[in-house]
């Protein structure tokens, strides 16, 4: 289970020596031009007043895109694919202002940003560009309205032409009364007409000329650069157009739209947390944007989200409140809006419109959004085998927050949570407490709306339940079938072993008698017969974030003590028990506490995780967290002495061993092998283990802010 080999960009038409051969060339401008970064609705007269800075910066957010775009992910629903979801990603731009790019602090704070929103490991070398910044944009006015020329603006905006952002600019432009330049990235012509369909409409709203509006697009002439569709980056080109736009303004902050549930990456099914969830309007996320802005500006520039703590029916409230709910019926939340008619906008089956169909259904506006509108609607559609976890588990999540005791029960079981209240505490100027309480407010609001609807879909369709009138495998019907499955406790593949006993917790992973029980978020549980793989993969969620080597997890399994081949040992380079091999070092057995031998690929991952741990204390210094900054220390520490340990002269690694080889090969094997007899009975739950744990020698269960029952 190794981590992918890192990808290599060079952009710009740069060389760079130490770049491999074959390595994807991206270039905006010059004879291998492949890239086209279009902005529309913006005169060159206007950005030309623009520093180089910010012309950098609008260059390196297209390149960053660009290879989003071009490398492909793993997939997180097919076994073992998602381990190539994360990827390295090594980008080489040609800049104009290299001596502020290369800064140690700047780069590090792309990385980090850059990294927090797409879940890669993104790396750059920064080198004189060969080519105007300038020139390489492109400014078109594809509707045939004049090139914009501002005169005073109140505020700059992100739309993107889905609900939120929809509401957040008619509250801007019919409520407050602002004058108001909208900022977008236009994903195709099919989203660019969208958008402007629903500008023209909000500028009926406005006491003045209503909103300008402002595109930016990354077009791509070369098929190559398409494979991935993913492309989470695309916020921070248009975050950084905005902020941009927001400088030749005088304005201080750029406004994004987005509902708290998610924005705060909050869990609302096992299929879209982690490495599959977005973070585009995280509150880490935009504080790295905010960061960013302001060291290209040279003075304070936000990226604020005003709905960071409302749920999506108070949001869509808010265009009641200045009589523009009809707007609804022109806006597209689909995450497939290329590959859909117009005659129904919306798939039904995608996060994206479950969560918009519930927002409206709560909100009481669903005049305005017919469910004919939808491919598969929620009341009376027809779900797959494949399509219906989705929604199953959207309403599980909001039943579960609906129904939690408390916030230190709820933050115990969202980890998400847990990594939005530093960024909270930032933003709104909360303390830990406060940031807390408000998260758990959110998510009970939120499980409440979603229990009012289903309340609300089960009475308007009784009757048809009643009758069998409603298809077997429409949403109500299937809950129904479920709270019927769960009350008498039978399973699908038959009735609940009576030598066994549920005691009902939302996370179990533990051996009763002869049988192991599992339940991953409150799914019904799965029972397995014993194998060595679940013994290993208890003992690690048992111990959440720790490192441990296979020589130790097999010690533990069989209850010896923990004093040989351990992570911490101090053994150095040329000590008892190592031997010459074929011009290598090798460890030859297994006595006394001896450095244990590791491949070039795991020992790369370990100097990663240096990095990121050290960005974690960073942080937690930042915010005073005394455990978090134990914590780092702690492993930073272990995981030094691990590199030390196994690295001979030059820092090259040791080959490991007979005996560790085996270790290894037998406890990752016996890991795949329970992982695949559970995806059998729990595709969630092997889904999130696939992703979670990282067998091999060097072994660990990442900290989600889960606590089993084990």
């Amino acid at each position: 289970m190794n981590r992918p080999p890192e990808q290599w960009v060079l952009c710009g038409g740069v060389s760079f020596p130490r770049a491999p051969v074959g390595a994807l060339r991206v270039a905006a401008g010059g004879h291998d031009r492949n890239l086209t970064v279009d902005v529309a609705g913006i005169s060159e007269k206007l950005t030309g007043r623009l520093t180089e800075e910010f012309k950098d910066l609008i260059l390196i957010a297209s390149y960053v895109l660009a290879a989003d775009s071009a490398l492909t992910r793993g997939d997180v629903r097919v076994p073992d694919m998602n381990l190539r979801f994360r990827r390295q990603i090594h980008l080489v731009i040609g800049v104009k202002c290299l001596s502020f790019w290369s800064k140690p602090e700047i780069r590090d704070l792309l990385e980090r940003t850059i990294g927090a929103l797409s879940d890669d490991d993104f790396t750059f070398d920064f080198v004189e560009g060969q080519i105007d910044v300038f020139e390489q944009l492109s400014f078109s006015q594809h509707d045939g309205s004049p090139m914009l020329e501002w005169g005073h603006i109140d505020e700059v905006a992100l739309f993107s032409g889905g609900l939120d952002s929809l509401s957040g600019a008619a509250q801007l432009i019919g409520t407050e009364k602002r004058n108001v330049i909208l900022v977008s990235h236009r994903a195709a012509s099919k989203t660019w007409k969208l958008q402007r369909t629903l500008v023209g409409r909000l500028r009926g709203l406005s006491h003045e000329r209503g909103p300008d509006h402002v595109g930016i697009q990354v077009m791509k002439h070369d098929a190559r650069l398409r494979p991935e569709h993913s492309q989470r980056s695309r916020s921070f080109l248009y975050a950084s157009l905005a902020g941009a736009v927001a400088h030749l303004v005088g304005r201080p902050r750029v406004l994004l739209f987005e509902n708290g549930v998610v924005a705060l990456n909050l869990p609302v099914s096992p299929q879209i947390i982690g490495a599959a969830a977005t973070r585009t309007a995280h509150p880490r996320v935009l504080r790295g944007f905010s960061r960013i802005l302001e060291a290209v500006a040279g003075r304070p520039l936000a990226v604020e989200n005003p709905f960071v703590l409302k749920t999506r029916a108070e949001v869509l409230k808010l265009l009641v409140d200045c009589g523009a709910q009809d707007l609804i019926r022109d806006s597209v939340s689909c995450a497939h809006v290329n590959t859909r008619l117009s005659s129904r906008p919306h798939c039904g089956k995608c996060s994206q419109c479950i969560d918009r169909r519930f927002g409206v259904l709560a909100a009481g506006l669903e005049a305005f959004d017919p469910e004919d509108g939808y491919e598969i609607g929620l009341e009376r559609g027809e779900w797959s085998e494949e399509a219906r976890l989705l929604p199953l588990e959207y309403v599980a999540s909001a039943d579960r927050y609906a129904e939690a005791g408390s916030v230190e029960a709820f933050l115990a079981r969202c980890g998400e949570a847990n990594r939005a209240i530093p960024s909270l505490m930032e933003s709104l100027h909360f303390d830990a407490e406060g940031a807390a309480e408000a998260i758990f407010a959110l998510c009970r609001r939120h499980g409440s709306e979603v229990d009012r609807v289903l309340a609300q879909i089960f009475g308007a369709l009784s009757k048809e339940m009643r009758t069998g009138k409603l298809p077997a495998t429409s949403l109500p019907m299937l809950l129904a079938s479920e709270g019927l499955r769960r009350a008498d406790g039978s399973l699908p593949d038959g009735p609940r072993p009576n030598s066994v006993r549920d005691r009902g917790g939302d996370y179990q992973f533990r051996q009763e008698g002869e049988a192991w029980i599992l339940r991953y978020r409150g799914a019904r549980p799965v029972f397995m017969k014993p194998q060595k793989g679940l013994t290993y993969i208890r003992l690690l969620l048992q111990r959440p974030g720790k490192i441990l080597n296979a020589f130790e997890l097999m010690d533990i399994s069989e209850g010896k003590p923990q004093s040989v081949g351990t992570i911490s040992t101090t053994v150095g380079p040329g000590e008892a028990g190592l031997a010459a091999h074929d011009g290598k070092t090798i460890l030859t057995d297994r006595p006394g506490s001896l450095p244990l031998g590791v491949d070039e690929e795991t020992l790369k991952s370990m100097r990663v995780e240096l990095l990121k741990l050290r960005e974690d204390r960073a942080e937690a210094v930042e915010f005073c967290d005394e455990t978090s900054i134990a914590r780092c220390d702690d492993q930073t520490e272990k995981i030094e002495k691990y590199i030390r340990s196994v690295s001979g002269l030059g820092g090259k690694p040791r080959s490991e061993g007979p005996e560790q080889k085996r270790a290894r090969t037998a406890i990752s094997a016996a890991i795949l092998r329970a992982i695949k007899a559970i995806r059998k009975q729990s595709e969630p739950l092997a889904s999130h283990l696939s992703e979670q744990l990282a067998p091999g020698f060097f072994l660990r269960y990442q900290d989600t802010g889960i606590r089993w029952e084990t």
